[in-house]
């Protein structure tokens, strides 16, 4: 499964970082994303983040162009 860093994801949704983390956390609690995270990623809460099965049906429903998953 295709793993993002937040640095692609604010790249791909023209958000800055503290709007990608809102955005992941929200998604975290939804159980739509598994967050990996390691030693200083900053300016990101999360190293990289990967769609779990629900993230999939949302995503399918959301489609955003230039996404891969």
């Amino acid at each position: 499964m295709r793993q993002y860093t937040g640095k692609e994801l604010s790249a791909m949704t023209a958000l800055p970082p503290n709007e990608v983390n809102t955005a992941v956390r929200e998604l975290e609690r939804m159980g739509a994303v598994d967050l990996h995270i390691r030693a200083s990623s900053e300016p990101y809460l999360f190293t990289s983040v990967a769609l779990t099965a629900k993230g999939r049906v949302i995503f399918q429903e959301t489609k955003m162009p230039g996404c891969d998953t």
